[in-house]
């Protein structure tokens, strides 16, 4: 028997979709009250003999809904376009660029007595703006909660959404949170390491580490051994003689990054 429940609903900025997907500094979209994620396919057969030979069913995007408790005042510029002069000050304008981005949360679920954490990621997103509503003081209390709709698409690798599972809301939160580029205070998220295609570089190829967390410094090895602090530093996109495996992580003030891995064959 399993029980779900969610939290922690986040969106991020989507910046390249090509390859390994990257964003910009995400932004936690208040509290978790409920979603659906309904997803759309194209389909089609084959027939012969008077018979169906061949089907085939593909997803191709989907609709989702998302109702939390109270959606960030700054979240109507960075995810529906709305012009922000100022912190405290916003106006919508008729003519919005379409914003996409990351929406991702955490679905807790216990099945024969234990709970997991599942985090689900959907890799491109654009959403509409909730309605407005409002009512005077009257004999019942009545909460107008906001609720956003909008669509997921599929990007170039022919991804709509992966999920990933952990023993703790802890390392759930750390993943989703690198994910959306999200700093809470004892957070940093994990640096990317390009190109994203480990097998097709020379000796010319120049590497490039990246992080969307800001102000962090990043340092990375290419011998195996866990970077930490001391070790070196990434200043400019470096180039590798032999097949290496070059590990980095990003650091802020005192606090390290979950490394980020990848081998490259020469």
């Amino acid at each position: 028997m399993m029980q779900t429940e969610a939290c922690c609903p986040v969106w991020a900025p989507l910046l390249t979709e090509t390859g390994t997907p990257t964003y910009g500094q995400g932004i936690i979209l208040g509290e978790f009250m409920n979603v659906s994620h309904s997803f759309s396919y194209a389909e089609g057969s084959v027939y012969g003999d008077n018979r169906q030979t061949e089907y085939a069913k593909e997803p191709t995007g989907g609709d989702i809904t998302l109702g939390v408790t109270w959606l960030p005042f700054k979240a109507y510029a960075m995810i529906f376009g709305d012009i922000s002069p100022s912190a405290n000050e916003r106006y919508t304008v008729a003519d919005q660029e379409t914003k996409y981005g990351g929406f991702g949360y955490v679905k807790k679920a216990k099945f024969d007595g234990k709970w997991n954490y599942v985090v689900v990621w959907t890799y491109k997103t654009a959403f509409t703006r909730p309605n407005d509503s409002a009512t005077t003081k009257s004999g019942n209390i009545q909460f107008n909660t906001p609720s956003i709709t909008g669509k997921s698409l599929v990007i170039p690798n022919l991804r709509l959404t992966h999920e990933w599972d952990y023993d703790t809301l802890d390392e759930a939160l750390n993943k989703l949170y690198t994910l959306a580029n999200i700093a809470d205070g004892t957070f940093v998220g994990q640096p990317y390491i390009f190109p994203d295609n480990a097998a097709a570089i020379t000796t010319d190829t120049p590497i490039t580490i990246v992080s969307n967390t800001p102000n962090t410094v990043i340092y990375y090895t290419t011998d195996g051994t866990e970077p930490t602090a001391t070790s070196e530093q990434y200043t400019a996109p470096i180039t590798l003689k032999d097949t290496t495996t070059i590990k980095a992580v990003a650091a802020l003030d005192d606090k390290l990054s979950v490394a980020s891995v990848k081998t490259y064959t020469i």
